[in-house]
């Protein structure tokens, strides 16, 4: 019987004379005549008693303590703690551990769970292990263990299922909770492993990354369109061979806002309005404007941009491209004037055919008189609209650019004008403005919208102060010299034609 107590105590002082009691206290308690135990059977009496008396709810029957200092003892240093744990582990397991005087195996030893035993560790007695066995010993270092699932999953796939491994946030707070503690070796490999497996995957995303740049920018080079890409604080990061090739200049040049100073002067202020609304709302980007090549010429563009996001919904570029439109422009100017110039053609043929009819019709003095006074007035009538159309072709070349020729077809519109009578007052002004337009380059600088429908007549002050419109909804709309709306009239019942200004300005009619 004895031999079966120092089997389960192995010769531990305290726990030896703890069962020697309980043993003679059960019998003390049983009915000692009808107490007979076989010597081939004390063996598992003794066994009953054990698990009945100290491993079953052991720390109620820990009494005096003795299995609960051992237990605080492994808690003390909580640093080290897992530490001590998992070494402990390893003899649960049947590993093999080996003494090298490290502070955590000291501390094991100093706790009296274990013992030297040759070069290795070993558990000192039977009791502390199946008190402390290894269900035990895994709940406390899944308490302890903020990524306790994990690890639990990652050892149940023999350490081969990397899914069960940490990543991104979880792997960094598991770092910055391991930092200043001792950990198993299980807890350490556990770690490690996640830090190779995202270390790869984070390899695997920059190469993806990398090729997938390469190919963009070989798509990119390939294209006839310019091709660019914007940050979301508005610097350009990256332009195809095309814009290098166009502007003369390379990307380091035209990097910042100063690639602005390349577009036309008329056309910065739409341009910049259009980039930060896209940049503040994330709505895609589109303008027509015209961009300064390498030789000084500008040349039309369409410019469009769509914001790139990341997973969080954030613009972290925009991607653009920049087509060119200067040849469908100038086409459509060409076509334009061709038209003007067939109109001026058929009124020129009409003016011809009246002078003909004219003359033919003077052979009566009578009819001569009449048809003479007819014939007049439609000459007349038709000079007008020659000189109008020629007013026309001086308008149509101005906007295509062709400004020395609008200013010789402004003069002479200018010259049939002067030798008419009675020539009409808006005609008058419009060929004027005609002739001073493309020879001082007047720069449009305000532009008075009150979005109430066309304009039929506008007329200025005296003192240049004031500005009446008459618009075709029957408004009138007065401004200051500033650009400010000053009043709007709605008096009128129908359509407004005329506006006038009285000689002293104080009041004008309609």
């Amino acid at each position: 019987m004895l031999q079966a107590i120092l089997h389960w105590t192995g010769g531990q002082p305290f726990l030896t004379q703890k069962i020697c009691q309980l043993v003679i206290s059960v019998v003390e308690q049983a009915d000692t005549s009808l107490l007979q135990i076989s010597p081939h059977y004390d063996t598992l009496w003794i066994d009953e008693v054990v698990r009945a008396y100290m491993l079953d709810n052991w720390e109620i029957h820990d009494e005096p303590v003795h299995l609960r200092t051992i237990r605080d003892r492994l808690f003390w240093n909580e640093n080290r703690t897992g530490r001590l744990l998992g070494i402990y582990q390893q003899l649960l397991r049947g590993q093999l551990v080996a003494l090298d005087d490290s502070r955590e195996q000291i501390e094991l030893l100093l706790s009296g769970l274990v013992v030297r035993q040759s070069n290795h560790l070993a558990i000192k007695n039977l009791i502390y292990q199946h008190v402390f066995n290894l269900a035990w010993v895994n709940q406390q270092l899944n308490h302890l263990r903020p990524y306790a699932a994990a690890i639990d999953a990652w050892v149940a796939s023999k350490r081969r299922d990397a899914s069960k491994l940490l990543w991104g946030q979880s792997l960094l707070l598991a770092q910055q909770w391991a930092q200043n503690k001792s950990l198993s070796d299980l807890d350490y490999q556990f770690l490690a492993a996640s830090q190779d497996a995202e270390r790869q995957v984070i390899q695997q995303q920059l190469q993806a990354q990398q090729e997938s740049e390469r190919f963009f920018r070989q798509i990119a080079e390939a294209m006839p369109q310019i091709m660019w890409i914007i940050e979301p604080n508005g610097k350009l990061s990256y332009t195809n061979q095309q814009l290098n090739t166009f502007l003369g200049r390379t990307l380091s040049e035209v990097a910042d806002w100063k690639r602005l100073d390349l577009i036309h002067p008329d056309d910065r202020s739409n341009n910049l309005a259009a980039w930060t609304h896209s940049l503040k709302t994330g709505e895609p980007y589109e303008v027509q404007l015209r961009i300064q090549d390498g030789s000084g010429n500008y040349r039309w563009f369409l410019n469009r941009a769509i914001p790139i996001r990341d997973i969080n919904n954030q613009v972290i570029k925009w991607f653009g491209t920049s087509t060119d439109l200067d040849n469908l422009k100038r086409s459509e100017e060409v076509r334009r004037l061709q038209e003007v110039e067939k109109w001026l053609r058929q009124e020129q043929r009409a003016s011809r055919l009246q002078k003909w009819l004219l003359g033919n019709i003077s052979l009566a003095f009578v009819i001569a008189s009449l048809l003479g006074l007819y014939a007049f007035s439609q000459h007349q009538e038709a000079t007008l609209r020659e000189i109008e159309g020629i007013a026309n072709v001086s308008e149509a070349q101005f906007v295509s650019g062709n400004r020395l020729d609008a200013v010789v077809s402004a003069i002479k519109a200018h010259a049939k004008l002067s030798k008419l009578p009675n020539v009409p007052v808006k005609l008058a002004t419009n060929i004027d403005l005609d002739l001073r337009r493309p020879t001082f380059q007047v720069v449009e600088r305000n532009r008075l919208n009150g979005n109430e429908g066309k304009v039929r007549s506008v007329a200025i002050s005296a003192s240049g102060r004031l500005i009446a419109a008459a618009h075709q909804l029957g408004k009138i709309t007065l401004w200051g010299d500033d650009g400010v709306l000053l009043k709007v009239l709605n008096g009128h019942k129908g359509e407004v034609f005329d506006v006038t200004f009285s000689p002293k300005g104080g009041f004008f009619r309609t």
